[in-house]
């Protein structure tokens, strides 16, 4: 089981990662010919994008995701994966059909009038596409099929790419050009998944397991909603209360703090089954400790790295028109960190109280909006990434706490409180220099020094055995090479 874990976990990072590498390599070209308006059009589309797979479909693939894997008949599968299938290519149409209906209101509310006609349409009609894909592609990883799985990802983002390439790129059609490009990548990504996997489905459809199924997806709706107004209330209240201008920077300053995301992702699909495995291990409890000393150093050196290196970052793969995004990378990228470190919290569902996951979430969605509501009229996005940074933390401590009360992790404290000084220390270093002071060589160089200083006083703080873990990592290696 392990080593299939790590196999599987192993193959869906690596899909992912180039996911999140096509679209960083794409970012130099499109800031050279879309304005921090456009890519806000395209982040406002997003979070459409996001509610929508949520909610349309009643997270029915939640139900597929907990009765399929243990069904022995393949009949009986068959029809489960059959009725929820056509449960949701029926609530996609019917939301398709609503969309255009109130075209005129919705389409009004999402984009400014100038934008409306020319993207509106084409941009549901991909949502619905993508929407029905999503669960064929979710179905492929419940089979796991973890080959066949990247291969589909793989494909939606190569054939995605040359697309919006094309389009945006070399016969230069605008906004619009990534919004056909993502249907051409939706509509190659459903064909490919359903012909992968027909003999998967069926002309069946259980209205008793539709209700079997709907009665268990239906209570995480609400928990998906919390969870969605927490990733997105900012940028939602920034296109509301800023303009599509403001939301673009955002948005750019959020694809590079990103990154991280997909660093973390392979960690935590690895790590959160082993927590389930062992956990009655006395040795489990410490280890844990250990791999958050780990996970906040790695982490902390590339929160760091953001915070130093804004300005530079910007200059050398945007346009100048992004350069006011420098404010914020550092702390959005702090924000991906801290979102991630509810894996070394696993007490609420080890002991099953499941509903602290629940309050965690609503926690999340409130605080987010009323510091967003706050901080955004007075800060602009800059308030906007602070109040999801209050809300993160906030977050982070409720999960803490109430996981300490059912499983009680050993976490080195006084070591994880001098780092977070050193790293206090390090922050005020990095915004007094990007304000206070232009780009240069020379500057640049003094930021390199800190950042190596920080990177060696991080390892002895937090990996007391540091030297340990170099020399497994150098033996493993040779041995692989050899």
């Amino acid at each position: 089981m392990l080593k299939r874990m790590l196999h599987d976990g192993t193959v869906y990072s690596i899909s992912s990662f180039l996911g999140r590498g096509i679209a960083l390599i794409l970012v130099p070209f499109y800031t050279k010919v879309f304005s921090p308006t456009d890519y806000g059009i395209i982040d406002i589309f997003s979070v459409v994008a996001s509610l929508t797979f949520l909610i349309v479909a009643l997270e029915i693939s939640q139900s597929v995701a907990r009765f399929y894997p243990e069904l022995e008949d393949l009949n009986t599968k068959k029809s489960y994966a059959s009725t929820a299938l056509i449960f949701t290519i029926i609530s996609y149409l019917i939301f398709g059909f609503l969309m255009f209906s109130f075209a005129d209101f919705i389409g009004h509310k999402i984009l400014d009038k100038q934008y409306f006609k020319s993207l509106y349409s084409i941009a549901i009609i991909q949502i619905v596409i993508a929407g029905i894909s999503r669960f064929l592609i979710n179905q492929l990883r419940l089979q796991f099929r973890s080959k066949t799985y990247a291969l589909v990802n793989i494909t939606n983002l190569v054939v995605t790419s040359i697309a919006a390439i094309y389009l945006v790129l070399v016969i230069r059609i605008g906004v619009i050009g990534t919004f056909y490009a993502a249907l051409i990548g939706s509509s190659s990504t459903l064909i490919l998944a359903f012909s992968l996997s027909t003999h998967d489905y069926g002309l069946v459809f259980s209205k008793k397991k539709l209700v079997e199924m709907l009665r268990f997806s239906l209570p995480f709706v609400p928990s998906s909603i919390a969870v969605f107004l927490s990733l997105f209330t900012d940028r939602i209240m920034i296109k509301e209360m800023l303009s599509l201008n403001e939301l673009g920077l955002y948005g750019i300053a959020f694809r590079f703090s990103s990154i991280i995301i997909v660093l973390v992702s392979g960690f935590r699909t690895a790590l959160s089954p082993l927590i389930y495995k062992y956990y009655k291990r006395e040795s489990t409890k410490l280890e844990l400790s250990k791999l958050l000393n780990i996970f906040v150093f790695f982490g902390g050196l590339f929160v760091s790295l953001m915070f130093l290196f804004p300005k530079e970052i910007l200059q050398l793969l945007t346009s100048s028109d992004y350069i006011g995004a420098w404010k914020i990378i550092g702390i959005l990228t702090l924000i991906a960190i801290i979102s991630n470190l509810y894996i070394f919290t696993p007490g609420a569902s080890i002991a099953k109280k499941t509903i602290h996951l629940l309050l965690a979430n609503l926690i999340g969605a409130s605080s987010n909006v009323i510091f967003n509501y706050l901080l955004i009229p007075v800060f602009g996005v800059f308030g906007a990434a602070i109040g999801t940074l209050i809300s993160a933390i906030l977050v982070f401590i409720y999960y803490l706490t109430n996981s300490q009360r059912y499983y009680r992790i050993p976490f080195q404290t006084i070591q994880l409180i001098k780092f977070i000084l050193v790293f206090l220390i390090l922050i005020g270093f990095s915004v007094t220099a990007n304000i206070y002071f232009s780009t240069s060589l020379g500057m640049i160089a003094l930021k390199t020094i800190i950042l190596v200083i920080f990177s060696v006083l991080s390892l002895k703080l937090l990996i007391t055995n540091w030297k340990d873990y170099f020399f497994k990592i150098r033996s493993y290696i040779i041995y692989k090479l050899t």
